[in-house]
């Protein structure tokens, strides 16, 4: 199963985005303000759920698109004999 260069990029570019946000709750976890760390960790699990459907998403896209060429290639294969 193969995904576009683009969404690679995009999945790439979620990850370190992800990153960031745990990074940023590195930083904060030491203080005492509950809320915020509250409202990053939520942040960071929105983030990882919409890069694990992009992931799903695209690889879905690309065994439907795998199908639809398979199908093609029998078709022609048919119509060749």
């Amino acid at each position: 199963m193969r995904i576009s260069d683009k969404q690679a990029r995009t999945l790439i570019s979620r990850v370190h985005r992800i990153e960031g946000q745990l990074r940023a709750i590195e930083r904060v976890i030491t203080n005492d303000d509950y809320e915020k760390n509250i409202a990053q960790l939520e942040a960071i699990f929105v983030a990882a759920k919409s890069l694990f459907i992009s992931y799903i998403q695209s690889v879905t896209n690309n065994e439907q698109l795998n199908i639809q060429t398979k199908q093609k290639l029998l078709t022609k294969l048919i119509a060749r004999r």
